[in-house]
């Protein structure tokens, strides 16, 4: 009995180092990200992200795939090079980021993430997001005048 009850401590001491190490993971790249989204709107996609905090932070690369785990690749700016946001947080605070996708064939499902760059330019790769560039459809309604009589 007494050697289970060792062996079962040892288990829960080993679930709760793993479970530290899985909620409070190491980031090499110093910032804190608050959101990541994105929405189609009249032929384009609208891309917002915004950081908590950012020190010693770079910038980032936005990235956009046609498949959700891979092929991503740098979006360009009109010169043909990779499109670089510099770190906007002053003194340690955080910031918010657009871009306007309007390089977008309607029907087609794209997937970006971001590419957070710190000074030593070391990288690190947000979670994808998915956003649809579907038909931009308004309903716009008229009711109809009745005349009385």
């Amino acid at each position: 009995m007494k050697l289970q009850l060792i062996g079962l401590s040892v288990i829960y001491s080993l679930i709760a180092v793993i479970g530290t190490l899985l909620l409070k993971p190491e980031s090499p790249i110093p910032i804190t990200l608050i959101s990541f989204s994105g929405e189609y709107n009249s032929g384009h996609i609208l891309i917002f992200w915004e950081t908590g905090s950012e020190l010693d932070f770079a910038g980032f690369y936005l990235q956009r795939s046609l498949e959700p785990a891979s092929n991503f690749e740098r979006l360009l700016d009109p010169y043909g090079n990779p499109l670089f946001f510099p770190a906007a947080g002053e003194g340690g605070a955080g910031a918010q980021y657009s871009f306007s996708d309007m390089d977008v064939i309607e029907g087609t499902t794209y997937y970006y993430r971001l590419e957070a760059i710190d000074q030593g330019g070391d990288a690190e790769y947000s979670s994808p997001i998915a956003v649809s560039a579907g038909l931009d459809v308004k309903f716009r309604s008229y009711l109809p005048l009745l005349r009385a009589e």
